[in-house]
């Protein structure tokens, strides 16, 4: 506002004319301060509230507060404080993620946009979700994510909460261990006595198969006893040994000599069913490898 302007306005005042939404440049003899653009306030009185986006501003008495441009009532004190654009008084209220809520005696504490007394033995939060405790202790109760579990009425599997106690979990399910069979989180119904091999289910027993560090092998009739594992791998024990160190498990062949480019003529004819590997080439061991098994 210019100083012609400011003029303009006591001369307006003096003649008794205050057009609309037209501040008066003076009151009561005391001349008013700038508040913003478009207003001037009694700094002895008042308090100016500037939008600092339109640069506008808007004069206010105590029992009012000032949030970022916005005038809102707060009756009893001087000042609130501010959540984003809302005034709020402190004294009975709380702001909870960018929202004003009632506050509650003892401990207030937020959870999302809402507020509880953390001495309060009904209430729990998980994640931003405020629950309350029904037919579940706030001893034995406790947080899934966002979801809580009460160990009185459910069986938590991994992240999935199932509705019954003392269940037994495989994976994220559950099953019955007197009919079913759990290998590495996998269930397989009516599998119950039989072993595991990785993921899969496997007859210790059953000449057929062997199981090599979780690698499930077929075998063909009478091969068993000629066969043994080399880490995943299964080899003909005529004709190959294992050379073993902490991180692989490699055949090699017994006879001197360089290399074998190919042990498929070696090994025992076998499938794999559990997962697939990729082929290590047999070799001599290393100097400072680990010798034969």
């Amino acid at each position: 506002m210019s100083a012609l302007t400011l003029k303009l306005f006591c001369l307006q005042l003096g003649s008794g004319q205050n057009p609309a939404n037209t501040p008066p440049c003076q009151r009561n003899g005391i001349f008013l301060q700038r508040c913003g653009l478009d207003c001037t306030y009694d700094p002895q009185k008042e308090r100016c509230c500037i939008n600092r986006t339109s640069h506008s501003g808007r004069p206010y008495l105590p029992g009012y507060t000032c949030c970022e441009g916005q005038l809102t009532s707060t009756p009893g004190i001087s000042e609130g404080r501010c959540c984003g654009s809302v005034g709020y008084d402190p004294r009975n209220q709380i702001c909870c993620g960018g929202k004003v809520t009632t506050k509650y005696p003892n401990e207030n504490q937020c959870c999302g946009e809402k507020s509880y007394s953390v001495l309060d033995q009904t209430k729990l939060c998980c994640s931003g979700v405020l629950h309350d405790l029904i037919g579940c202790s706030l001893e034995g109760a406790e947080c899934v994510g966002t979801r809580i579990h009460c160990p009185q009425s459910e069986t938590q599997c991994g992240s999935i909460l199932h509705p019954q106690r003392g269940l037994h979990c495989c994976g994220e399910q559950t099953y019955d261990p007197d009919k079913d069979l759990c290998c590495a989180g996998h269930r397989w119904p009516g599998k119950r006595g039989m072993g595991c091999c990785g993921v899969q289910p496997y007859d210790p027993g059953d000449p057929k198969t062997k199981c090599c560090s979780g690698h499930l092998h077929s075998l063909q009739a009478g091969h068993h006893g000629k066969a043994q594992c080399c880490g995943v791998h299964l080899i003909a024990k005529a004709s190959l040994q294992c050379c073993a160190s902490a991180q692989k498990q490699l055949p090699y062949p017994r006879t001197p000599g360089p290399p074998a480019a190919d042990t498929s003529s070696t090994t025992l004819p076998s499938t794999t069913a559990a997962r697939d590997t990729s082929a290590e080439s047999p070799r001599r061991p290393a100097q400072g490898e680990l010798g034969a098994l």
